[in-house]
């Protein structure tokens, strides 16, 4: 069985560099619809949380980055997005990279089964 990846602890080093030591891992996204729903699926992120990044109003957008942040002290998940040209700020413990959500026919398809 693939894991994504395991939730780690902060090292003690980098407790000294950040202020957020939360870990945190990002994927870069289409948001051209059904695609960016589709990810929404794969990824678990909840329904309903950024629908409005494929609408129309927001059609210039061609790609954004999906963060998944889990909070060191409470345990809990948070999502959030940036637009491509984001940089991390230096307090915060860089997130990890997790590529591009690549969707193909079949997932389209069997998004098309579902509605």
């Amino acid at each position: 069985m693939k894991h994504i990846k395991t939730f780690e602890k902060c090292t003690d080093e980098e407790r000294l560099l950040y202020d957020d030591c939360n870990d945190c891992w990002y994927w870069r996204v289409s948001n051209k619809y059904p695609d960016i729903l589709i990810a929404f699926d794969k990824l678990g992120i909840p329904e309903g949380e950024f629908e409005w990044l494929w609408s129309e109003d927001n059609h210039l957008l061609k790609d954004v980055y999906l963060f998944k942040t889990k909070y060191e002290n409470s345990g809990k998940i948070n999502w959030s997005y940036a637009d491509l040209g984001w940089k991390n700020p230096d307090y915060r413990k860089p997130p990890m990279y997790m590529g591009k959500v690549e969707i193909s026919d079949e997932d389209r398809n069997i998004r098309k089964y579902n509605l």
